[in-house]
C-alpha cells in the first residue's frame, strides 16, 4: 500500500514513453544521416546496425517496464498502463514490436491480467 502512495502514475508513464519515443527518433535520425551523408559503405553499414540496435534495446526496455507494471495487481500499475496506452495507441510510427507491446496493454486493460487457466479456457 505504501508503494502504490509513492508512484505517480502520470510521470512514470510519461517517463516510460520519452524513453521510447526519443530511442526511435534518434535511431530514425542515425538512419536518415547514413542516408545523407556521403560516406563509406563501412560507415554507413555501422550507422545502421547502431540504429537497429538502439531500437531493439528501446523495444526491450519498453516491454521490460510495461510488463513489470502489468503483472504489479496495483490500481497504479493499471493507471499507468492505461496511460501509456492513451499516449501511444494513436501514433502512427511506432516499431512492430512496440505496437504489438500496445495492443498487448489494450487487450490488458479491456480483460485484465491473463492466466494460463484462463488461456486454455479461451
Amino acid at each position: 500500500m505504501a508503494e502504490e502512495e509513492k508512484v505517480d502514475p502520470e510521470a512514470t508513464a510519461n517517463r516510460i514513453v520519452r524513453s521510447y519515443l526519443s530511442a526511435l527518433i534518434w535511431s530514425r535520425e542515425q538512419r536518415r544521416v547514413a542516408v545523407e551523408r556521403t560516406m563509406s559503405l563501412l560507415q554507413r553499414e555501422q550507422y545502421l546496425k547502431k540504429a537497429d540496435e538502439w531500437v531493439l534495446k528501446a523495444e526491450e526496455d519498453f516491454g521490460r517496464e510495461v510488463d513489470y507494471w502489468r503483472k504489479k495487481s496495483s490500481r497504479s500499475g493499471r493507471e499507468i498502463i492505461r496511460r501509456i496506452v492513451d499516449q501511444l495507441d494513436k501514433r502512427q510510427d511506432l516499431s512492430f514490436f512496440g505496437r504489438q507491446i500496445v495492443e498487448h496493454c489494450k487487450i490488458y486493460l479491456e480483460k485484465g491480467p491473463v492466466s494460463p487457466e484462463r488461456l486454455k479456457a479461451e
